[in-house]
């Protein structure tokens, strides 16, 4: 039984809001930081103007019990599972209520520092979907694994499902050359984004 899936064209556009962005940052409601990754539920990264939500599911096929992992993408107003408070700070001028939007304590991750350099503020150029393909017996999966971002200096960062613990869903996040080198070559490229 064959098992797909795959990022549509309109999550793809999600993602290309993100190319040509600068310093990146990203809220979820909770992260586990070991040496090289960051893990999370979700991420949510900040746009000029609301938020391109990037999360991920773990299933397994019915006979063979072979995992998957579901990737998910969209746009949001706000961080996925941050909730955004409201103080109402009194009237304007005019007699209309004044409230601040804003966010409660969340976790953070800041990109830009580690990947610019003194006069120059990298630039997100291209996006890679990385897919995955495991064939069973019976059962044969094909999903959207991975999201390899390339900033114009050359530096990359990764979205990928845990790596330790496969029946985690989630994300980690690393800029580690290392970690994603020994990832690159179990996966293959299905769109690159420009």
């Amino acid at each position: 039984m064959e098992h797909t899936f795959l990022l549509s064209d309109p999550k793809l556009d999600c993602l290309r809001a993100v190319l040509g962005r600068h310093a990146l940052h990203m809220f979820t409601p909770t992260i586990h930081v070991s040496e090289h990754s960051t893990r999370a539920r979700d991420f949510s990264i900040a746009l000029s103007s609301g938020f391109c939500v990037v999360e991920s599911d773990w299933g397994d096929t019915k006979k063979e019990a072979i995992d998957y992992h579901v990737m998910h993408v969209s746009l949001a107003d706000h961080p996925k599972n941050v909730p955004m408070i409201e103080e109402l700070l009194g009237k304007d001028g005019k007699g209309q209520l004044v409230y601040r939007r804003g966010m409660p304590s969340c976790s953070s991750v800041h990109v830009g520092g580690a990947y610019a350099t003194s006069t120059h503020l990298a630039e997100v150029v291209k996006i890679e979907v990385l897919e995955y393909q495991k064939r069973g017996i019976e059962d044969h999966v094909r999903y959207d694994h991975s999201i390899l971002v390339t900033f114009d200096n050359a530096r990359q960062f990764i979205f990928s499902p845990p790596q330790s613990m496969s029946i985690l869903g989630g994300l980690e996040f690393t800029g580690d050359a290392a970690t994603i080198e020994a990832l690159i070559p179990k996966l293959t490229i299905r769109c690159t984004l420009e």
